[in-house]
């Protein structure tokens, strides 16, 4: 898929979310932009009916604020779910968000980057994360 139309489809996704997915409002402008960083890993297991997501990040992270997380049962559609404030960085690093509600088995997840002037990237991996078959919960 070329480049262009990932982008178009994740604005699509991110759009369609509704109001009862989530209280976090979207940045009023959606950009992207290259910030230099890399996901170096992006991890999530199934825990008590939770979800424990990790993820590590290298190269230039002095202009980052914030990560916003997205979830939901479609890779096609996430809506915010979280954010986690940044103040200083050292790369690489590592981070974690709980999913208290996942959206169901699989539920899929991305990691958008926001910088001191309220620009977001969208990381391009959506990592899908599935109950383990036997647990009730």
């Amino acid at each position: 898929m070329k480049p262009t139309a990932f982008i178009v489809l994740m604005f699509l996704s991110l759009s369609a979310c509704s109001k009862q997915d989530s209280d976090l409002a979207f940045p009023v402008k959606k950009t992207v932009t290259n910030q230099g960083a890399s996901l170096v890993d992006f991890s999530g297991k199934w825990d008590h009916g939770a979800v424990q997501l990790q993820f590590t990040l290298s190269g230039n992270l002095s202009n980052v604020t914030a990560f916003k997380i997205f979830s939901g049962s479609s890779s096609n559609q996430l809506c915010l779910i979280g954010e986690l404030d940044v103040t200083v960085i050292q790369t690489p690093s590592t981070f974690s968000f709980n999913d208290p509600a996942p959206k169901g088995s699989p539920t899929y997840y991305m990691i958008g980057i926001e910088d001191n002037q309220g620009h977001i990237t969208y990381l391009n991996s959506i990592l899908s994360v599935s109950k383990p078959s036997g647990l009730g919960k």
